[in-house]
């Protein structure tokens, strides 16, 4: 068995409940009282999307995860609900959702970076979505964070998937955040500063209280096992030296180019994708933060030549480099 193949992930099952109450379907009820379910309250993720997409098949629906998110009761992941309101800040509400959230989807794996002026949230499972799920977990975190704080907007919902025919539903749910699709990863990005806004409902007694309770809830959590993250920490280490081919990495992992495209594709996402995706975080750190010319960050991410690390900034922004460069600066 492979290194990285573990126990399967397990969801919630309160995360179908809005699926069930939009289409009235039955036979989801069934679905999740199958046989051979260990915890009645925990549901293997593969079964999970499975009913997802018996519902969508049901109601004809593509846009059904849009529409479930809007429905999610607020107190549906329990105790971490209360816990992350407890917070003192927005951001730090943000941090304890991200390190407790495999209490409500084991595949779930997200992580929060502060890239310049920006704060990228970036959502990632260790089973592939289906363009509804990936539709319902971003939406779900997206309205989330309008709870804590009142409005969406300056907010950015990038989808990894095309972009739909109908855009309406998608802007009527999330709106005022800008919408981007085939985006490298689904992702939630915003002015880092909104990370220190003080939230209300701050209660750092209550958090006292409730986080060894949640810490004792993870110890029972089978261990993640994710290629992905040990993958951008190698690239990290390898991209100034320019040993980025997919063979010489995954060398390194220990494993051959095909069974690192398999992992990566079990976990949603491909090399390449993690390539750039990692380069184009990178670029905009050093474009904000340091006076380097073009050539050195070029070298830095592992490019051979700046005109191809601006043609591929490029593709990814929209601007080139030294737009980018300029705007930030008129922004600080």
């Amino acid at each position: 068995m492979s290194a990285f193949a573990g126990i399967e992930p397990r969801c919630a099952r309160g995360l179908l409940g809005p699926f069930i109450e939009l289409t009235r379907d039955n036979a989801l009820h069934v679905r999740l009282r199958a046989d051979g379910l260990a915890d009645p309250n925990r549901i293997p993720m593969r079964h999970a999307l499975a009913c997802l997409e018996h519902a969508i098949r049901g109601s004809r629906d593509p846009s059904l995860g849009l529409r479930a998110a809007s429905l999610l009761r607020r107190d549906g992941a329990g105790l971490l609900d209360f816990a992350v309101a407890a917070c003192a800040t927005f951001g730090e509400s943000l941090a304890l959702m991200f390190k407790y959230v495999r209490l409500v989807n084991e595949a779930a794996d997200y992580s929060m970076e502060v890239v310049g002026r920006r704060a990228w949230v970036t959502l990632r499972s260790s089973i592939a979505l289906t363009p509804a799920a990936a539709d319902y977990q971003l939406a779900v975190v997206l309205l989330a964070m309008k709870r804590r704080l009142g409005t969406l907007l300056g907010f950015e919902a990038r989808f990894a998937h095309p972009a739909p025919k109908d855009l309406s539903l998608y802007s009527a749910t999330l709106e005022p955040a800008r919408l981007l699709f085939e985006a490298a990863h689904d992702a939630v990005t915003f002015d880092a500063r909104v990370l220190d806004v003080p939230q209300r409902s701050a209660d750092p007694e209550l958090l006292a209280a409730l986080q060894p309770v949640l810490d004792e809830m993870a110890e029972g959590l089978p261990e993640a096992q994710r290629l992905t993250p040990r993958l951008r920490t190698l690239l990290i280490a390898a991209l100034p030296s320019g040993s980025v081919s997919a063979d010489k990495v995954a060398r390194k992992l220990g494993m051959s180019r095909r069974g690192l495209g398999r992992h990566l594709e079990l976990e949603g996402t491909t090399y390449r994708a993690e390539l750039n995706e990692l380069r184009r975080q990178l670029s905009l750190r050093y474009l904000e933060s340091t006076q380097l010319d073009l050539r050195s960050i070029a070298g830095l991410l592992g490019y051979t030549h700046t005109s191809t690390f601006a043609r591929s900034f490029l593709r990814a922004q929209g601007e080139t480099p030294a737009a980018y460069r300029l705007g930030a600066t008129v922004r600080a």
